[in-house]
């Protein structure tokens, strides 16, 4: 464990960076405790201000990750944000095929993202895609990563318990699933037509979700096998995309 007043330049310039193609940071004791417990992403370093967290510098030594403590202040500094978690992480993102997740895991329900813009709301879904025993998330079309620090916070830890994957386009491994699209037009099915499809269909369903502005693309739209939408009162336009994805996920079993 190397402790000491000063950090490392790299680890340094990993924190001023945040998040770049290949890493990414964790804040807070509980959200950095998550990610050693799940072994699936490599931890390069802990920045703490001081926190005495016996478990957590136990867990860092077991799996060989340095720990450097500097004030609150620095961390601010470096940062470019006030600090106040106690503790930080510089992880590695895993290296992710999704075709071949796919073909291992046969996952039978999944939620697919066309480029959200809010990471605040791709955090909350991933968050309600772990609530509702969905087993995966793919982003396609560009918006926010699901790695960017507010999306990370946002899914309360769930990012470190689901496949999270992101992709320019439409993965060809899905081409045989079922998918079902979140639509406002009137001829879209209702909760109960979805839940009886949620009991018949036996291939992958796989729930698309879109921008925030405008939903799901024509293309996207036109490639899903049912559309289905919430009823919700004419005093406001739409739901935000969460927590129609709340909705939907739970409609679909939980």
């Amino acid at each position: 464990m190397n402790e000491g007043p000063r950090i490392p330049e790299a680890i340094r310039r990993a924190l001023a960076e945040g998040e770049t193609g290949d890493r990414f940071l964790v804040e807070g004791r509980h959200a950095v405790r998550a990610l050693l417990q799940t072994g699936r992403f490599p931890v390069e370093a802990l920045v703490t201000t001081g926190t005495g967290d016996a478990e957590l510098h136990t867990m860092a030594a077991e799996q060989e990750v340095p720990v450097h403590e500097i004030s609150r202040e620095e961390a601010s500094g470096i940062l470019g944000f006030a600090f106040h978690r106690g503790v930080l992480a510089v992880a590695k993102k895993p290296v992710a095929d999704v075709a071949a997740w796919f073909r291992e895991s046969n996952p039978s329900r999944l939620v697919l993202l066309e480029g959200l813009a809010d990471p605040g709301n791709v955090g909350t879904i991933i968050r309600n895609v772990v609530a509702f025993n969905f087993e995966g998330v793919i982003t396609i079309g560009g918006g926010a990563s699901p790695f960017n620090a507010k999306a990370v916070r946002a899914s309360a830890t769930a990012i470190f318990q689901v496949p999270v994957f992101s992709e320019e386009e439409f993965p060809p491994c899905l081409a045989d699933a079922v998918l079902v699209g979140a639509d406002l037009s009137p001829e879209a099915m209702d909760l109960d037509g979805l839940r009886r499809m949620g009991e018949t269909e036996t291939a992958p369903l796989v729930v698309a979700l879109g921008r925030e502005a405008d939903g799901l693309s024509e293309k996207l739209l036109g490639a899903c096998r049912y559309r289905v939408r919430i009823p919700i009162s004419p005093r406001v336009e739409s739901l935000n995309v969460a927590s129609a994805s709340a909705i939907l996920l739970h409609a679909l079993g939980g």
